[in-house]
Order: C-alpha cells, then structure tokens, then sequence
C-alpha cells in the first residue's frame, strides 16, 4: 500500500471513531479533509452522507449518495443510509423502493427491515409492519423501539393482548432509561393500558423522581384510574420544577376538565393558546371545553374558531380531485370519528349509516378509535369499507381519504378529544361536512349539517358559522341498542315518597349557574331528592370536590346522590329511580335527553344560540313537548317545579312518553337518512356544476 493510501486509512478509522465516539464536527472535518485528498473516496463520501444526514443537512448528503452508490452496490448498510436519507428528504416512496429492493437482493438484512416497517406504519399498513418486524425480530434481540412499534400495529389490527405483552417487553428494554420508559408507558396509555403504564411511569421516577415528562405522564394514567388527587400531587410537583412548561400546564387543564372544572380548565388553556398560538392542540381543547361556559354561547365562539383557522391555515387552494363529476352517479360519503366504539355518539351514529340507501350512498367510516370493542364491530359489519386511521400521521390519514376518491367526507365529532380535525385541513375530499356542536371555522369545511331550528332567528347565520348551513329534520335518528327493553316504570315518586330530580351528564356540563339553577329548584321542592351520574364520580376526591361545589351553590348535600358509570342494564334501570331530568346548558345533552324520554322520564331543558344549547329543545319539540324547553334561567326553574308539583300530570306523561318517542321524528330513520342523501347529492351536483 502507498504512502497516501496509508494515511487515508489511518484518517478514516479515526474519522469514524469520532463519529462513533459522538465527535461529530471532528469527524466531519476528518472526512472532508480525506474528500480533499481524494474526491472520489467512495467510503468517506458515505460516512460524510451518513453523518449529513444526522445534521439535517440534506442536500448534500444526498448529493454524496449519488455519487458513492455505484461504489457500493453491493453493500446493504449504505442502501439503508440512503433511504434513511430520502425519508428525511420527505422522499419516502423512493426510500420504500430503495429498501424493499435491498431485502429482495440481501434476504433480511435487520436495518432495512427496522425502516421499512416504520415507513409501512406510517402509511397504516399494520399487516405489513408486523410481518416485517416479526422478521426481525427472529434474527436479533428486540430493541425498545423496535418493540413500541410492534405493539402498536399489533394493537391496530387487532391483537390487543399481544401488544399489551409487547410493551411490557420494551419496558424491560428500556431498563434505566427514563426517556425510553417514559416512551412505552405513554404508547401504553394512548392504547389504554392504563395500569402498566402507571407502572411503567412510576418504575421511571424511581430512577429519576424529578423527571416531569414522567411526572405528567403518570397523571395522565392516574386521572384514568379514577385516582385524581394523585394525579394533582404529580403534577403540582412537575409544575414547581418546571412552572414554565406548557405541558405540565396542559395536562393540568385535562385533569380539571375531567373533574368537570370546565372554567378553571378554560382559563389555563387560554394562557397556552395565547402564549403559544402556533399550538393547534392547545386550541382545539379550548374549542370544544368552552362550549359548557355560558359565555361562549354564541359569536364569541365563532370569533374563537376564526382566530384558530386563521392560526392554522391548512391549505388554501384545493389539489386537483381524480373524482369523476358525473351528477347523478353513486356517491362515496366518508364518516370520520373516533366514536365508533361503546360511547353514546353511537345511539345515532349507528342508525345513520345503516339506514342510508346503499344504491345511492357508498358508505366510507373512517376511525380514530385506537380501542375497539363489541361495538366497533357492528360500526364495521354494516359500512361498505372500513379504515381505521387511529395510528396514522395526518398526511397518511389525507392520502387514504384521497386514495379511496372520497366524494364527501363528513366530521361526526368536532374539535373533541381524538378527532384529527387536521385532516380537513388537507381538503382530502372535494366536499367537506360537519355534523358537529358547532362552527369549525375551517374555510376548508363547506357545509354544516344542522337539524331544523338549530339557528337562532335573532341571529345572522354568518354571526356562527363559516359553513353554509344545511336543515335536516334532525341531526341524527335514535336507535336504543337491541337490549334496551328495560320497561318503563311507574312513576318512582309513588314508592320513594319523595320526587327524585335526575342529571347524566360529562361533569364538565355543569357550571355553577346551573348548580344554582338545581339549588332554587331544590329550595322549592322541599321533599325532592337530586341524583347526579356522571364518570368520574368514581373517585372518592371527585365526589368530595362535587359535594363541596354543590353546597357552595346553595344545595343541601344531604339531598344529593352522587354516581359513576354503571353497567348498561343497570344504567338503565337507573333510569326508573328519576321523576324529572334536568338537562345541561349551555351545553345540552343529546343521547342522555333522548334515553331520559324513552325511559319515561321528562326533560327540562334551556335553550341558547348554538346548536349544542339547542338539541335538547329540538329533541322535545319533535315529541310536541315544547313547553318543557325554557329560554332563561328563572323559566328552567319554574318549569321544573311546576312539573314537579303535578305528580298526576307527571304519571300520565311518564306513561306516554315512550310512545311518542315511537311517533317522532327521532325514530324515524330512513326519512332522516333520505334527507341526508337529499343533501349530499345537492352538494354533489353543485360541485360538478363547477368543473
């Protein structure tokens, strides 16, 4: 070997030493003076591409790809740098073909596996990930990232338990790195392992107790467990150590909103979105909480949505559609949600896309649901194509919509928890709806689906909505489940001696003017009782904090039930405990006020400017029962002890409600759905009109 060759050598191997060794800017001087001595020095050229591609400096390391690659045709490592490189570059369908041509020419080398698969679950092709990674994993000792990724795909097609196994192995994988535990137990919290990811976040802060990553974390999995002053410690702790980080910050505005301190969570998120505008998350939260504060009802929340949109442009100019614009062809309609699953949403969900006309409507349903269950599966026996995105990056959820040449895709669940209200702004379908409680605000959605009289008549549309309004007969058919065949009791004030008033409802619903409202109510119907359910009442802290915000309020705790979630059938049979319902507001109930009626049991309700703070008196108009939806405070009052005080008239409604409820538009769902597909095909046709 000549004198240069020898110091070329001796030049890379301390080169990549450094490199090894973290000495970055040593080795990349290194390798450039080796390029400077020889420019055509295939190996220096890749390490130099390699350690680029660390940097983010893309350009030339892929310059420097291009150039070695013929060199190195015969050696994987460098194939998979290269790719590593491309996906960086945003090129990852040229990174997919570099590295499954890699696996074709070398069998299963363990790198290009490891990227592949990870490029694989991205697009959502959870099927594909877990064979490679299985394959993998067969040649080499599971890593923890390799683990957290087999996990999750197992999860989303459905091997929960084995993804449940899979993570406790990268626990153990993770052994005293608290970044790593903090990783698994958040991926066992997002597929609702509740109890190992408390674990896997505690075993964390036993290595290191002041890490706030973990102490949020393990909030976050307390808070699930129904264990909310715990939950509080933790986060005071991480907020001492860090009062800065919006993140502890956040979470803590999670934790009011599920105790239901709806006020207190609104005021920390309006810090976040104004110290942080560029946050969309932090915003979207806001969006939807501030829907319960009375405050919201009406302009001041279509201002809040504009201010997002306006934050969160999305695109602005639609991409061109492949979708062909023949007007009277069959229509693909996509429903995304994340409530394809036992959540009350489904009581109208499910109704609505069984009963649309096949003929006409291809229906497309789109999950955000990472936990399936009895129901989901009923949500996928009765779509035409089911697609569960709950594990996809934003742009792979937009390109699956595109990809099925969705012709209308429709939000069933606004700016609520799991929603990706993002993909919309993708504009993924020409036509974009929303079912939701109220405006979006996103110039990319083109319709809102309101049921007849959700707008105000002392309000322009364009003073709360963005979208051109749409008037169905109602937002949704109700379809009480195949085992709701609890009969109706007789009137439960005639056995208990006492009028049992009765609330289910998210107990960030109830605000302190409603407490008040239940207080003047109680005061003058000295002998009624007052049941509240709500989940969350299962913690013994949230019970207490409840008990002390109630009597703040005027009402004699004594005369107040506080309950949790229950099983369906005793859930139901709740039910025949109540005289009188008394809905939510600003924010009113949808399912619980339509479960009340077809129990038997009468809802008062007060009705405001947005939809959510109209559907209650909507739901009771269809059954001819408008004299039970107030417009003001003293009116929810009075019409409540009025009923209350008229237990024969209560005895005969009760026993007729079920019966309206049979008659009403709320059962009937093929006329409903009809109206839908009246107003998907006028969307249609408009739109072709413009091509």
């Amino acid at each position: 070997m000549s004198d240069p060759d020898s110091a070329i050598s001796r030049l890379l191997r301390s080169a990549l030493a450094a490199h090894e060794s973290g000495h970055l800017d040593q080795a990349e001087q290194t390798y450039r003076h080796i390029l400077e001595m020889r420019c055509d020095h295939a190996d220096a050229q890749h390490l130099l591409a390699t350690l680029l591609t660390g940097k983010n400096e893309l350009k030339e390391a892929l310059d420097l790809f291009g150039t070695c690659l013929p060199a190195h045709s015969g050696n994987p490592a460098v194939q998979c740098n290269y790719a590593i490189a491309l996906i960086a570059a945003e090129r990852r369908e040229e990174a997919i073909g570099i590295l499954r041509s890699t696996l074709e020419t070398f069998g299963d080398f363990p790198t290009a596996l490891y990227h592949l698969a990870k490029l694989e679950h991205d697009l959502g092709n959870m099927g594909r990930t877990v064979d490679l990674l299985g394959r993998l994993m067969q040649m080499h000792r599971a890593t923890c990232d390799t683990l957290i990724l087999f996990a999750t795909s197992l999860a989303a097609i459905g091997q929960t338990e084995a993804g449940r196994l899979a993570l406790r192995q990268a626990a153990d994988q993770a052994g005293l790195d608290v970044n790593k535990l903090n990783e698994v137990g958040r991926c066992m919290q997002q597929l609702c392992f509740y109890e190992d990811a408390l674990t896997t976040h505690q075993k964390a802060l036993t290595i290191k107790p002041d890490h706030v990553p973990d102490l949020i974390d393990s909030a976050a999995a307390l808070q699930s467990l129904n264990r909310c002053e715990e939950a509080l410690k933790s986060l005071h702790k991480a907020l001492k150590l860090a009062p800065d980080a919006a993140e502890v910050k956040g979470q803590l505005a999670d934790l009011y909103a599920g105790m239901g301190d709806a006020a207190a969570a609104v005021e920390l998120l309006e810090q976040l979105v104004q110290a942080d505008p560029g946050h969309p998350g932090y915003h979207e939260r806001l969006l939807f909480l501030c829907l319960s504060l009375d405050r919201y009802d009406g302009p001041d929340h279509f201002l809040e949505t504009q201010k997002y949109a306006e934050r969160h442009r999305g695109l602005q100019t639609a991409p061109p559609f492949a979708n062909t614009p023949y007007p009277e062809r069959r229509l693909r309609v996509g429903f995304l949600s994340p409530h394809y699953k036992n959540h009350p949403a489904h009581l109208f969900i499910y109704p609505l896309v069984k009963n649309l006309n096949r003929s006409e409507i291809e229906v497309f349903l789109y999950s955000a649901n990472q936990r399936e269950d009895d129901r989901t599966r009923r949500f996928q026996a009765v779509a035409d194509a089911w697609r569960n995105i709950s594990h996809d990056a934003i742009p792979a959820m937009a390109q699956k919509i595109r990809n099925d040449r969705i012709d209308i895709l429709v939000d069933l669940a606004g700016y609520t928890a799991d929603q990706p209200m993002a993909v919309f702004k993708l504009k993924p379908a020409p036509i974009q709806a929303t079912a939701a409680v109220a405006s979006t605000g996103l110039p990319q959605m083109d319709y809102y689906l309101g049921a007849e009289g959700f707008l105000p008549e002392h309000l322009a549309p364009e003073s709360l909505y963005t979208e051109k309004l749409i008037n169905l007969p109602m937002i949704a058919p109700f379809a009480p489940q195949e085992d709701d065949n609890i009969a109706v009791s007789d009137l439960p004030m005639l056995t208990q001696g006492h009028l049992t008033f009765g609330c289910n409802a998210r107990l960030g619903k109830i605000t302190p003017p409603l407490l008040r409202a239940w207080a003047e109510i109680l005061d003058q119907t000295p002998k009624a009782r007052l049941i509240l359910k709500s989940g969350g009442l299962e913690d013994s802290y949230v019970r207490t904090f409840w008990q002390q915000r109630a009597a703040e309020a005027g009402i004699d705790t004594d005369r107040l039930h506080l309950i949790g979630r229950l099983p369906r059938h005793e859930h139901l049979n709740h039910y025949n405990k109540i005289d009188v319902g008394l809905d939510t507001y600003p924010y009113n109930g949808f399912a619980t006020t339509c479960e009340f009626l077809w129990q038997g049991v009468p809802v008062i309700t007060r009705s405001g400017n947005l939809q959510q703070a109209r559907i209650g008196g909507l739901v009771l108009k269809s059954l001819n029962l408008d004299m039970l939806a107030a417009e003001t405070h003293a009116g929810y009052v009075q019409k409540a002890v009025m009923l209350a005080k008229d237990p024969v008239g209560l005895a005969s409604l009760r026993s007729s409600l079920r019966a309206r409820f049979k008659k009403s538009v709320m059962m009937e769902g093929r006329a409903i759905c009809q109206a839908y597909e009246a107003a998907f095909r006028a969307m249609w046709q408009h739109w072709c009109q413009g091509r």
